[in-house]
């Protein structure tokens, strides 16, 4: 299912990436919805700089339909994402 919906929206996702990532001032408080709006569609290693740009940890939880190995903990600095064919497909904060 997950691949099936990966395969959509890679399909339907612009061919460029999105323009670079914010400055620290520019960026706001750390959620979901404002990570996915930055991080998304981007290769793992501009959203991987972008992250670290912004003071955030990045780190991969699944990766083409296989859940990766990763501990409980919540952290408020850090994004979890979803990747699928080198590129970030979903991430949420924790």
């Amino acid at each position: 299912m997950i691949a099936a919906l990966a395969a959509l929206l890679i399909a339907t996702a612009p061919a460029t990436t999105r323009e670079g990532c914010p400055t620290p001032r520019e960026a706001r408080r750390l959620t979901t919805g404002y990570a996915n709006r930055i991080l998304v569609d981007r290769t793992v290693a501009d959203a991987r700089a972008c992250a670290a740009q912004l003071g955030w940890k990045f780190r991969i939880v699944r990766r083409n339909d296989c859940t990766l190995p990763r501990t409980l903990d919540r952290r408020r600095d850090r994004v979890n994402a979803t990747v699928v064919e080198g590129k970030v497909l979903y991430v949420y904060v924790g």
